[in-house]
């Protein structure tokens, strides 16, 4: 699909990308986050969606469009009022889905402050987000917000790692 919106269009100037934009309302999302890309001649805009190519090529694979796709959906209201867990199993010998942990603990961590915040600040009940080898998957975006700001909502992560090394690595000294 990326690959269509990089062709030409029926009109001179216009990418098929910059009409599929045009379509959306002017408050969308999609058309901020496209920002100076839309107005960009030919060559950045293609420079541009090859970078997001490049990007979208780890969900292009056969198990990870089992995972997204078939049959996983995760409530966080319901995962906060009722006893719950969520393993999270990657091979090892594999890394190249470990990019996978880091943005569902990032998207279901706001999601739970979501649910904290229509609950007077706290969720129902504690969450505890046992991260075992947090030390070897990608940089989690705020992470160190997670470990303080969580806990007055009820929510505690314990990063389990094998050495401070790994935490250095991705986090430099602010963990």
């Amino acid at each position: 699909m990326v690959q269509d919106l990089m062709a030409p269009s029926k009109i001179k100037g216009k990418s098929q990308f910059q009409l599929l934009m045009d379509k959306l309302p002017s408050t969308h999302k999609a058309k901020w986050f496209a920002g100076a890309a839309l107005n960009s001649a030919e060559q950045a805009m293609a420079s541009v969606l090859s970078t997001v190519l490049s990007r979208l090529n780890a969900f292009l694979d056969s198990e990870m469009e089992q995972i997204l796709c078939f049959d996983t959906a995760i409530d966080a209201e319901t995962f906060c009022n009722e006893k719950s867990a969520i393993f999270l199993i990657l091979p090892e010998e594999d890394n190249t889905k470990y990019f996978m942990v880091s943005l569902f603990l990032q998207q279901f961590y706001r999601e739970m402050l979501t649910v904290a915040d229509e609950n007077g600040g706290k969720l129902p009940n504690r969450v505890m987000i046992y991260a075992d080898e947090i030390g070897t998957i990608p940089k989690i975006e705020s992470f160190e917000m997670m470990l303080s700001a969580g806990r007055s909502r009820r929510i505690s992560v314990v990063p389990i790692i094998q050495s401070f090394a790994q935490l250095d690595k991705n986090y430099g000294a602010t963990c």
